[in-house]
């Protein structure tokens, strides 16, 4: 099986139009990133530009806030079960081994995508999805790397200031 997350970073990257697939799987795939920290929760960064319309739909007239173009868009957290990385998409089974469930995600992803990785992907095994009451975004420019936080960070503003040396591109 993958590896047992025992660390309380929170890791964010974007998902743009993957998103509907990480609610569907179950999963989130990545290009494998030697440099990611392990991290035991994953914090989907949306776009206004690429995710108006399901935005819109959680929170009526978000697309109005002036603030949010360019930015990155926060709804919600999820828990990493398990973190597979190096899974090369045409034999997938050698990382993923009897974890059918994980297995047949990957393929649907891969199904659904053009993204061909000849490093290998990393994958996210996620559950227990926690949806803010109110969105949360970036104070910057939205990133297209990976940022890091800290609890306090993400439960206690709306606005939120990742640190230079939290940000891998």
């Amino acid at each position: 099986m993958g590896n047992r997350i025992d660390f309380e970073d929170i890791i964010s990257k974007p998902v743009g139009n993957s998103y509907k697939r990480v609610q569907t799987l179950g999963i989130y795939c990545w290009q494998a990133d030697i440099k990611a920290r392990m991290s035991a929760y994953f914090l989907p960064r949306f776009s206004l530009d690429k995710n108006r319309d399901y935005l819109e739909a959680l929170y009526p007239g978000i697309s109005n806030n002036q603030n949010l173009e360019g930015k990155g868009i926060y709804v919600s957290i999820w828990k990493i079960a398990r973190i597979y990385n190096k899974v090369l998409p045409n034999s997938p089974e050698e990382i993923l081994g009897q974890d059918y469930h994980t297995l047949s995600a990957f393929k649907a992803w891969k199904g659904f995508s053009d993204e061909d990785y000849e490093k290998g992907m990393q994958i996210y095994v996620l559950e227990e999805e926690k949806r803010f009451h109110e969105y949360k975004y970036t104070k910057v420019q939205n990133s297209t790397g990976i940022i890091y936080y800290d609890w306090d960070e993400i439960l206690d503003r709306t606005v939120i200031d990742a640190k230079d040396d939290n940000i891998t591109t």
